[in-house]
């Protein structure tokens, strides 16, 4: 009786079993259909779509598409099928999940010009996060030097006391040349008499234009232009090395960080390391310098009101002196606030290119496994939901209000937001308030700026004018 009743059992449970399990599957299908389908739809098609060529304003069409609160859509770009987002929550979302959902996705000219130093691999691989190490712990180096701020202001005067004989100056070369000047002396410590920096310069320039056009290697175009740059940029650095001479166990400049905080990587990785700091850290900052004096010359209560906070600053210095300390610099809160409105209406970094992970369901859509997405931040920050007359000039704007979610200038708030974000802070702050306190400009003829990379293509020639109360503190 006992062996029937277990006989019995294992009859049931065997014709059991599977039907419970073929019921589990049908029933998981059906509510993972269900919960899929209302994402299973991919973002409509917008066959009209062309990236504005100006950093300020968007292409009329796309104007109309975003009015429709069409903001994710699908389109041809560049000869491939790509997911366009303009949508400030899937921008977010997608900068914030990047070791998760999205990897980065940059055209093949990027790795081949700037290295595989690893700021442009996954954010989960383990190269990435050494480098960002190294460069978080190197700049950080910059910041709590209390020598840092007045190296910065002392560039800044180099500069602009030469602008004295002169009727015009190019306001984009002369803000390159202020940051080479400080990025050379950092990172591959040069000075603003060192011979090899004009070449070195020049160099960078050429290999930066690279980035942005087609890989078409024939002698003549700029790509090829861009890849010799890369070796010659390569030798200099060797050169370099080879020249100085380590007596100090302190690190100086990026050189001796790497070799001393970094000593088995490999002699590539070093050399991309170096290119890659030196060419972001000279004209993504030099670009808004640039952008900030071109939006200035139209507001000149803006200017009066910076000129005005610089001032009242040294009124109340009780040594005489013009040159600012920390606790000073941190109370340029308007000139803070055109900071943020420059970036945010020049947009120096337009869009970022990622690719999906997996299949990433948002708002209804589909963003499916290895496709492209470019994340469009021009259109965030250009967006009139989110930005009260958003080609408007506005720093007051960021007195009473709190965009830091929408403003993605420096990258977002996501592993890839950028390492040097204060630094370009600084140098950008301090160049304006020495040359709102030495001088007063005005346009020389009608220069706009134009994107990716950001450039005027006649320099933004401007006239200037020596104020009175210039510093003749060196």
């Amino acid at each position: 009786m006992v062996g029937s009743n277990a006989e019995m059992m294992n009859t049931i449970t065997f014709i059991i079993t599977p039907i419970l399990a073929l019921v589990t599957f049908l029933w998981l299908r059906k509510y993972e259909n269900g919960r899929r389908g209302k994402a299973r739809k991919l973002p409509p098609a917008f066959t009209n779509f062309v990236k504005s060529p100006s950093p300020n304003a968007l292409d009329n069409l796309l104007n109309e598409q975003l009015s429709k609160n069409e903001k994710i859509f699908s389109t041809r770009y560049n000869g491939e099928d790509i997911i366009i987002s303009a949508d400030v929550d899937l921008n977010s979302f997608s900068l914030k999940n990047e070791k998760v959902l999205f990897n980065n996705f940059f055209p093949p000219q990027v790795h081949t010009l700037l290295g595989e130093s690893g700021l442009f691999l996954s954010a989960s691989d383990p190269r990435y996060k050494q480098m960002k190490s190294l460069t978080v712990g190197f700049l950080h180096s910059w910041e709590i030097q209390t020598s840092f701020l007045e190296e910065v202001q002392k560039a800044a005067d180099r500069v602009l006391s030469t602008w004295k004989h002169k009727d015009v100056v190019l306001l984009r070369d002369e803000a390159e040349r202020f940051n080479f000047n400080i990025i050379a002396k950092k990172c591959l410590g040069l000075t603003a008499d060192d011979p090899e920096g004009e070449q070195l310069q020049r160099a960078l320039s050429t290999l930066v234009k690279g980035i942005w056009t087609d890989p078409t290697n024939i002698p003549s175009s700029i790509y090829c232009q861009a890849l010799n740059a890369r070796e010659n940029i390569i030798t200099m650095v060797m050169k370099m090395m080879e020249s100085k001479e380590r007596k100090s166990a302190k690190a100086a400049d990026w050189i001796d960080w790497l070799w001393e905080n970094d000593p088995n990587s490999s002699i590539e990785n070093f050399y991309d390391a170096v290119i890659l700091l030196s060419s972001a850290g000279i004209f993504t900052t030099a670009a808004s310098i640039s952008l900030a004096v071109y939006f200035l010359s139209n507001c000149p209560r803006a200017v009066q009101q910076m000129r005005e906070e610089y001032l009242q600053i040294l009124r109340a210095k009780k040594d005489g002196k013009t040159m600012l300390i920390w606790n000073e610099y941190k109370n340029l809160e308007f000139t803070q606030c055109v900071i943020n409105e420059t970036l945010r209406l020049g947009n120096v970094i337009s869009f970022i290119p990622k690719m999906a992970k997996e299949d990433v369901d948002f708002k209804g859509f589909l963003i499916p496994k290895r496709n492209p997405i470019m994340i469009y931040l021009q259109a965030t920050h250009l967006d009139p939901t989110i930005f009260e007359n958003p080609q408007l000039f506005d720093p007051w704007r960021w007195q009473s209000m709190d965009k830091t979610n929408c403003f993605f200038a420096f990258g977002g708030k996501g592993v890839r937001q950028c390492n040097g974000e204060h630094i370009a802070r600084i140098q950008i702050a301090i160049f304006l308030h020495r040359f709102f306190l030495n001088y007063k400009w005005e346009p020389v003829e009608p220069d706009h700026p134009i994107a990716d990379p950001i450039a005027f293509p006649k320099q933004l020639p401007i006239r200037v004018y020596p104020l009175n109360h210039r510093s003749n503190e060196s």
